[in-house]
């Protein structure tokens, strides 16, 4: 532990952004998204122009606008959860090796898409 109580193994993202109140309703929402979100109603045509508009910010101004996303959709609870934690073990344990790949693959493209 560091000199304010925080275990050393905890990333930045979660020393910064969990410390603040202000930030539970983000904290709680990217909680939910460890099982995949669908953003819905207005709150998914809201964040559209928001994310494609980041290819043309700087840094620092992305992870703004990313924080400005989270707490649109947070605040608006426009969003339902795609899965839970038992369809995750229950792929995951199926033992079917062509249902592994698949979900490997998604998982894979979902954390580093393919650039246009």
């Amino acid at each position: 532990m560091n000199r304010d109580g925080i275990p050393l193994s905890k990333t930045i993202y979660q020393v910064s952004i969990e410390r603040f109140e202000e930030t539970n309703h983000i904290v709680e929402l990217l909680n939910k998204s460890r099982f995949g979100i669908q953003i819905t109603g207005n709150t998914a045509e809201d964040i559209i122009p928001m994310i494609l508009g980041m290819k043309e910010q700087s840094p620092f101004d992305r992870i703004v606008t990313i924080l400005e996303a989270l707490n649109l959709v947070a605040i608006s609870g426009e969003f339902r959860t795609l899965y839970t934690p038992g369809f995750i073990s229950a792929i995951k344990s199926a033992g079917s090796e062509r249902i592994n790949k698949v979900f490997q693959t998604t998982y894979t493209k979902t954390l580093y898409p393919v650039s246009e």
